[in-house]
C-alpha cells in the first residue's frame, strides 16, 4: 500500500514536470505561429529561446527517465 502511494506521488510529480514546459512550449509556439507578422524580431528570437530552452530540459527528463528505469530493471534481473 506504501509502495502504490509512493509510485501514484512520483507519477503525479514526473506528469507535472513534463507538462509545466510542454505548456510553456505550446503556447510560444501557437502564439508566434498566430502572430508571426506583427511580432518584432528580438520578441520572436527570445520565444524561439524560450522553446528551445524548455525542449532541452524535456529531452534530458525523458533521458534521465530512462535511464532511471534502466537501472532499475537491471536492479531486479
Amino acid at each position: 500500500m506504501e509502495k502504490e502511494k509512493f509510485k501514484n506521488s512520483l507519477l503525479r510529480s514526473i506528469s507535472h514536470d513534463i507538462r509545466t514546459p510542454l505548456t510553456s512550449i505550446a503556447g510560444n509556439a501557437s502564439f508566434l505561429l498566430e502572430s508571426i507578422d506583427t511580432v518584432d524580431t528580438e520578441s520572436t528570437k527570445a520565444l524561439l529561446g524560450d522553446i528551445e530552452r524548455d525542449a532541452s530540459w524535456l529531452s534530458d527528463m525523458v533521458t534521465n527517465l530512462l535511464n532511471l528505469t534502466k537501472y532499475r530493471t537491471e536492479e531486479f534481473l
